[in-house]
């Protein structure tokens, strides 16, 4: 699948194994979407210059009540019904939290989609041969 962003930065690739329809848990308590409420980063691609591997998050039907906020930037988004965020999420500190006094009638579903990005040039030429140089 080629995209604007692909187009851009280089090549992209549709991670589809890591793709998944999410479906929150009414309670965070010692289950495995605690670690959701914690700040993290996904992964080991933060240690492959020039590449990133990139989630997309689609909420799929009302929300009110989780809020995903990444720290660094600031920022931070209430999706419900049809948003949708992107990140590069190996190196953007993300995580969610409840927004205070508000209250989900079902259960909240999220499409995970995930992308890996990488340079259409292999960095790895010899640099005797080759020469890149930016416009000043």
């Amino acid at each position: 699948m080629r995209t604007c962003l692909s187009f851009c930065l280089g090549f992209g690739q549709v991670i589809a194994g890591m793709n998944e329809v999410y479906v929150a848990s009414e309670s965070h308590k010692a289950n495995s979407d605690t670690v959701f409420y914690m700040h993290h980063i996904d992964g080991p691609w933060y240690l492959m210059p020039f590449c990133g591997a990139y989630r997309c998050i689609l909420a799929v039907n009302k929300n009110y009540r989780i809020c995903t906020k990444f720290p660094q930037i600031p920022c931070e988004h209430t999706l419900s019904d049809g948003e949708c965020v992107g990140f590069d999420f190996n190196r953007e500190i993300h995580f969610i939290d409840n927004n205070p006094g508000t209250v989900n009638k079902e259960q909240r579903i999220t499409l995970k989609l995930h992308y890996v990005i990488y340079p259409k040039v292999p960095f790895c030429l010899p640099t005797n041969r080759f020469q890149f140089r930016f416009p000043s």
